[in-house]
């Protein structure tokens, strides 16, 4: 069933249906592309702490840490109203094996945005340093 399929199913609703459709092509083909599928998955449903154990799970059991998976699974730290556990994870993908294509922005701009929402002078300062530090970096190129 294609992917497409799987997100029509739990737009309309049968988010049981969905989510047994992408738990079922991630077993079938555990790829990072299946693994961030049934992740956001669980986050659409709701399921934060599966969501949260599904990345934890991959991470530990091949050894390595990926900034997407990371951010993922603070932002189901943070539907789970653990805002001290999210900002650990997000400050674990700035150290993370592998980053995205932009640099690893993911993580800096989840930061900041949670000291906004969550006022904190500390993550803030510390946020904007980082995002500061990327927007300067010769290597990166944002366009």
């Amino acid at each position: 069933m294609s992917v497409e399929r799987q997100w029509a199913l739990l737009r309309q609703g049968d988010v049981a249906q969905g989510l047994t459709l992408m738990r079922e092509a991630f077993e079938g083909t555990p790829t990072p592309s299946t693994l961030v599928t049934l992740g956001l998955g669980y986050l659409w449903a709701g399921k934060y702490e599966t969501a949260w154990n599904h990345f934890q799970d991959w991470m530990q059991r091949y050894r390595v840490t990926m900034e997407a998976y990371l951010a993922l699974a603070g932002v189901a730290r943070w539907c789970l109203d653990d805002p001290i556990a999210a900002s650990e994870s997000w400050k674990l993908g700035l150290g993370a094996q592998y980053i995205d294509m932009a640099g690893g922005i993911r993580s800096p701009l989840l930061l900041w945005v949670a000291s906004i929402l969550r006022p904190d002078g500390v993550l803030r300062r510390e946020a904007v340093q980082i995002l500061g530090e990327k927007v300067e970096d010769p290597n990166l190129h944002y366009s």
